[in-house]
């Protein structure tokens, strides 16, 4: 049976999540998104044991948490800058698997964008890089933006030490005159197939098709040039020379430079400071007036009941905005 949507998900400043249930569960993921905790009430059972309380890597969610694990992850995956994401979290239809590496696109210059920048039925504006490995969105409110691109899946952190190079050299040697000593059968046509198999998989790389959310107020730097895109044609198609952002800071100069755009990288499976991991559940209610006060971390982003609020506190501003729909990892 499908868990039921969260009364209230809450995003703070840090970038962990707290998922808040009408039954009373509630789910503490943490800043970097590899671990969680999970607490839920026992009916019947014993005042000091009501709620029953455990602590997981959130890549061996199992079938008790597993959909409530997932309503955490795709909410902070969509609004923080660095996702979180494991394979094993990942729906198989959703994973792409290629052999290049995809760390930046290439946006269009303003000269040549009549095929990379359309307005949508909706009134949007949709800017895609060259590769058409990352899409822009700007809805037609000018007011959020949506960025859609290929992400690569998290993965192990690399190693701390590399082999030096005697002992590369070492196993080298050791290698050759182990393979003189093998038999030639295994230069057959099919173990050389198998092994083409096998480095084929060694060296593709898994991605997926990731949605992150902004507020124009708070677009990050990195896809600033494809904002000025699509500003600029939303005033040109409306023919209106207003502006609803500020946008000094926000140029289309076709300078190479400002046209690349690092993608987000998804942070590693583990973490190297778990240590530091405060999966406290927070006293936030929505019922309670003074609830900001009595949290150590300021909001970002909180959803409840389908509507979703931005807090931006650089400004300091706030964004409410309606009838919002989550998109999950999940199948």
């Amino acid at each position: 049976m499908a868990a039921a949507g969260p009364r209230a998900l809450l995003l703070f400043s840090d970038d962990s999540v707290e998922a808040q249930y009408r039954d009373g569960a509630r789910l503490r993921l943490s800043a970097c998104g590899s671990e969680f905790m999970y607490e839920r009430p026992q009916p019947g059972a014993h005042p000091a044991r009501s709620k029953e309380r455990a602590r997981h890597r959130t890549e061996y969610a199992t079938s008790s948490c597993r959909e409530q694990v997932l309503q955490a992850l795709n909410f902070r995956n969509t609004f923080s800058c660095r996702p979180f994401l494991p394979s094993s979290l990942v729906a198989p239809d959703k994973v792409v698997t290629l052999l290049a590496e995809i760390s930046e696109v290439t946006w269009p210059a303003v000269e040549d964008g009549a095929g990379c920048v359309t307005r949508l039925e909706d009134g949007s504006v949709r800017v895609s890089s060259l590769d058409a490995h990352a899409h822009f969105y700007m809805n037609a409110l000018q007011r959020e933006i949506t960025v859609k691109f290929l992400c690569q899946l998290s993965s192990a952190p690399c190693p701390a030490e590399t082999p030096t190079h005697k002992q590369n050299a070492e196993v080298t040697a050791a290698g050759v005159i182990a393979t003189r000593n093998q038999n030639r059968s295994k230069y057959s046509s099919s173990a050389l197939q198998e092994e083409s198999r096998s480095c084929l998989t060694k060296h593709s790389l898994q991605y997926t098709w990731l949605l992150q959310r902004f507020s124009v107020a708070d677009c990050p730097q990195a896809f600033h040039y494809p904002m000025g895109l699509a500003l600029q044609h939303h005033r040109d198609s409306q023919g209106d020379i207003t502006q609803s952002v500020d946008t000094e800071d926000i140029t289309t100069s076709s300078d190479e430079g400002r046209r690349v755009s690092a993608l987000p990288r998804a942070l590693p499976l583990t973490c190297t400071a778990t240590h530091l991991h405060r999966l406290s559940f927070c006293k936030f209610s929505l019922e309670e007036d003074d609830a900001l006060a009595v949290n150590p971390l300021s909001l970002k982003v909180v959803m409840s009941d389908g509507v979703l609020y931005r807090f931006i506190w650089t400004e300091p501003t706030g964004e409410i905005h309606r009838r919002w729909v989550c998109f999950y990892l999940g199948g």
